[in-house]
């Protein structure tokens, strides 16, 4: 079974920012394994600082996402070695960029880097990816521009022949920085949400705020393993991903069900739908049948963004 952009990994998880994009990235070529860093304990105060700085590099991630749409728009109908020659049957153009993603996002995420709490190599790849966004929005933004007023059928594509290793230059360079980004910074998150979610534990107890918190955690490593799955070899993977997600959910029902706040039902009520988005996707694998598993997969993604863009924890 061939990946066909069913993923959409998604940095807005819990506990940081609330914009999620919904990005299908092209797949990533092979690197080595970066060396991530590794958060040090952290006190209440301590760890407030620092899940507001990664909501300023999670903000940037998720609203240069428009980068990727732009690139896969640009190569859908360019051949991205000979670069466009006027002879395509289809002209597509490119998407533009969000324009606040460079002009505030990236120059936020910059002063961030240099700022406390020190993140290690974070802060060094977030401001490399932020300079690398702000070198692609002119470049596509002039493309744009270019392709929109369709200046092309009276230049003879003279002007998108010469735009064409610019853009390829700079979008590649994005992308490639993109990756390292993602990599690191879905790495401290993880470790960063660990510890908040045992400090909610010793500060509040297992209520609220810990089942909801642990079962968007929970969920979005079903996202995870899902994005991952490539073919039936991978389905024990993912079975177990199921089923450990359907404990966790089942824990903040049974929460729910006793509580006497009214909080949690609407939430709840999201993860079980979601739950059953996973389990149609296990089911679909099961059968062999990938566009099923596809379609499935895409509507548990589409779900989980729906879902997290409207919790508040």
């Amino acid at each position: 079974m061939k990946k066909l952009f069913i993923a959409a990994l998604l940095l807005g998880a819990v506990g940081f920012s609330d914009n999620h994009a919904v990005a299908q990235i092209p797949a990533k070529p092979a690197q080595q394994t970066l060396v991530t860093d590794k958060v040090p304990e952290l006190s209440e105060e301590a760890l407030n600082a620092w899940i507001k700085k990664l909501n300023i590099y999670t903000s940037l991630f998720n609203r240069s996402s428009r980068g990727i749409d732009s690139w896969k728009r640009y190569t859908s109908w360019v051949d991205t070695k000979t670069g466009p020659t006027g002879k395509e049957r289809n002209v597509y153009g490119l998407y533009s960029l969000y324009d606040d993603a460079a002009t505030n996002q990236a120059p936020k995420a910059i002063a961030a880097a240099s700022a406390e709490p020190r993140m290690g190599s974070l802060d060094a790849t977030a401001s490399a990816f932020a300079a690398s966004l702000q070198t692609l929005h002119p470049v596509v933004s002039e493309a744009y521009s270019y392709y929109s007023r369709k200046d092309y059928s009276d230049d003879k594509f003279a002007k998108a022949k010469e735009l064409h290793p610019k853009l390829m230059a700079a979008f590649e360079d994005y992308i490639a920085k993109r990756n390292i980004f993602e990599e690191q910074l879905t790495s401290i998150k993880k470790q960063t949400n660990i510890q908040s979610l045992a400090q909610i534990e010793k500060l509040e107890g297992r209520k609220y705020r810990w089942h909801s918190k642990r079962s968007l955690m929970e969920a979005e490593k079903t996202l995870e393993v899902l994005t991952a799955t490539q073919s039936k070899k991978d389905l024990p993977a993912f079975a177990d991903a199921v089923k450990s997600f359907s404990e966790v959910t089942r824990d903040f029902d049974e929460y729910v069900a006793q509580s006497d706040d009214g909080k949690g039902k609407q939430l709840t009520g999201q993860l079980s739908s979601l739950l059953a988005k996973f389990r149609d996707a296990r089911e679909a694998l099961e059968k062999g049948n990938e566009r099923s598993f596809v379609s499935n997969a895409n509507s548990a993604i589409s779900s989980y963004n729906t879902m997290i863009q409207f919790s508040r924890l």
